[in-house]
């Protein structure tokens, strides 16, 4: 039938089996509950292709799945198109799904050319912008979109990172010295390298330089060094020289 959207699932031998399919899950539910064999169920939106709840047989509880498959229509004003999408967000992050894109590593399909998620303290949207990539084309860290950066935003530090398969990727940072802070510059050249304190930090200028740092040795010389050049930042104790 058209309206048997949703199905009532048993795992059997590793693999799910539909029982019984309707067009809302409550009366699924009710069935497991009132004395169905004990087994893992669940009910499952065959429309999304997730799961939308798990039964727990020892409480004897139905919990929403942590699992949750987003459609959305997109309207394209410029060309009258329109593009349904999907977010499937799981614990592990979310992904976008779209018909007729993916990523070099999945059946066709089944892939995801945007992945959001949280790693390292920090939020981090990964994009695979060309299929024959393994790797993401870009790694963009949100640190630096912290509501507590609205008034002191931070430095941004562009990172090109090589694959394996020979490509590479950028990667958007923030940079998180502070003027006071000691770092260690790792020049190209091995015989530039030296450290220093930040006595000053200058921003990007659009179109052609790159975010500096003014750094000054322990003689008192003072040289403008590209941010990725630093190799390490040492912390200053902050009220040291105040």
């Amino acid at each position: 039938m058209a309206d048997e959207r949703y199905a009532l699932e048993r795992r059997s031998g590793g693999e799910w089996e539909v029982i019984e399919t309707g067009d809302h899950t409550g009366w699924m539910e009710d069935l497991v509950r009132d004395g169905m064999p004990s087994g893992e169920y669940r009910t499952y939106d065959t429309a999304l292709d997730s799961p939308v709840s798990i039964w727990n047989g020892e409480t004897e509880t139905w919990t929403p799945s942590h699992e949750v498959t987003i459609e959305q229509f997109l309207h394209d004003e410029v060309t009258d198109t329109a593009l349904t999408v999907k977010l499937h967000c799981t614990e592990r992050g979310i992904e976008l799904i779209a018909p007729g894109h993916g990523d070099r590593c999945s059946a066709e399909g089944h892939g995801t050319p945007v992945w959001i998620e949280f790693r390292d303290g920090e939020l981090w949207v990964r994009v695979w912008g060309d299929i024959g990539s393994e790797n993401p084309t870009h790694s963009i860290g949100l640190a630096g979109a912290r509501e507590a950066y609205r008034d002191a935003r931070p430095v941004f530090v562009v990172k090109s990172v090589s694959t394996q398969d020979g490509g590479t990727y950028h990667s958007f940072e923030p940079f998180l010295g502070k003027v006071g802070d000691r770092v260690i510059v790792a020049d190209p050249d091995p015989s530039d390298r030296c450290e220093g304190t930040i006595v000053e930090i200058v921003p990007a200028q659009a179109g052609f330089n790159p975010p500096m740092v003014v750094v000054e040795d322990e003689s008192g010389r003072r040289e403008s060094v590209a941010i990725e050049y630093i190799e390490q930042v040492i912390e200053s104790d902050g009220d040291a020289d105040s």
